[in-house]
């Protein structure tokens, strides 16, 4: 009977230590499951963030390259600008001195500084033929000339007057748009960022916890 007592006693105790070293396996198990369940969803965040960083770096490019397009045509827009309006000031300043000295005539279809500089040299000319004329008619010509030139000048400073207003509304469109694109930027690189920094911040935990199983796989 004592044998028999000492072998259901062993019995016993077996059956305890495998209840218990089925429980560890189980534990175990659970564990591994859990681990690898959160490992997926870190791969999967992984895999978003690389495509929320893929997209926003797609969005910087594109508003960088829509910038460029929006520089070069606010300053194509101002060259142009800057040309028509000197294009039409030398015309209405044509027609201008025209109006003043009707009877001086030169080819209008020169370039516009040749013009300009044989229309003076004629009008000097014409001026000094004047001057053989008798005293009231040469004091009368030459106050018409100067109310012609005190005219041209007061046109002349309106042109100027216009011309640095437009340019000056150019410029502020420019600056503007440069702003508004350069705040645009900025704040898609942060978004960026923001998004690199998520990234490596998964990408630290799921290696710490490759780790973590390594070590426990080891010490089992």
């Amino acid at each position: 009977r004592t044998e028999v007592n000492r072998l259901t006693e062993e019995l016993t105790n077996s059956k305890e230590t495998v209840c218990k070293l089925t429980q560890e396996i189980k534990d175990y198990v659970d564990r591994q499951a859990t681990f690898s369940r959160d490992l997926e969803t870190q791969k999967r965040k992984n895999d978003e963030l690389r495509s929320k960083n893929w997209k926003a770096m797609e969005a910087l490019s594109r508003t960088e390259k829509t910038l460029e397009t929006k520089v070069k045509e606010s300053q194509r827009l101002v060259s142009e600008a800057e040309e028509s309006t000197k294009h039409e000031e030398r015309e209405r300043t044509k027609q201008f001195l025209q109006r003043l000295f009707p009877h001086v005539t030169v080819d209008i279809k020169q370039d516009y500084d040749v013009w300009l500089e044989q229309f003076v040299m004629e009008a000097c000319q014409n001026a000094s033929a004047s001057a053989d004329q008798s005293g009231d008619n040469v004091l009368g010509e030459l106050e018409q000339q100067n109310c012609q030139l005190q005219a041209m000048v007061t046109h002349y400073k309106t042109i100027i007057a216009d011309t640095e207003e437009m340019l000056n509304r150019l410029q502020s469109h420019v600056e503007q748009e440069e702003g508004r694109w350069g705040q645009q930027i900025q704040t898609l690189e942060s978004q960026l960022e923001a998004v690199r920094l998520e990234r490596d911040r998964l990408e630290a935990g799921t290696k710490n916890g490759l780790s973590t199983v390594d070590v426990g796989s080891d010490t089992n």
